[in-house]
């Protein structure tokens, strides 16, 4: 399955003079490992488990690289089908930034930077950055928005501000 080639994505890293390269590489080769395990019969529930899987690794990579000691203040959440760890071929990405506060200067950078690496290393986000607060209003005004945070999980980041979002 394509989480086998996380330590190979991790030993790339390590030596990468193009980590934007070594991802896409990576991913392009995820996507034709799913390919010939669905042409071998496995079953669709189990690929659309592992694509979930693999890209989980993928984003908590990029994360550790963009936000790194920034993570304190914002959680990165799967949202979703993808938040249900069913994760389709051609099924966006999607992520809640969740952060303590509207983010500022170096945060607000890295967060540019980490969805616009995500976005040139081939995966199709839909993404949005949003303060407890906001969310909570959202949720109030758009049953789709109580149904996405309903089925989200933690992927990296500061988990209690995860969980206070699931408690409000």
């Amino acid at each position: 399955m394509p989480t086998a080639l996380i330590p190979e994505l991790d030993q790339q890293l390590d030596q990468a003079r193009d980590p934007l390269a070594t991802f896409r590489d990576i991913i392009a080769r995820s996507k034709t490992v799913l390919a010939e395990r669905f042409n071998a019969g496995d079953a669709v529930e189990d690929l659309v488990h592992a694509r979930s899987d693999f890209i989980d690794q993928v984003l908590l990579r990029a994360w550790q690289r963009f936000m790194g000691g920034a993570a304190d203040d914002a959680s990165l959440i799967a949202v979703g089908g993808y938040g249900r760890g069913e994760l389709h071929p051609a099924s966006d990405v999607d992520v809640l930034i969740l952060v303590n506060s509207i983010p500022k200067d170096i945060q607000a950078e890295n967060l540019e930077q980490l969805v616009s690496f995500l976005w040139d290393i081939g995966l199709e986000i839909g993404h949005s950055v949003r303060t407890l607060a906001q969310c909570v209003e959202s949720a109030i005004d758009d049953v789709t928005i109580v149904t996405s945070l309903m089925e989200s999980r933690f992927l990296a980041g500061n988990e209690n501000l995860f969980r206070q979002m699931k408690e409000a």
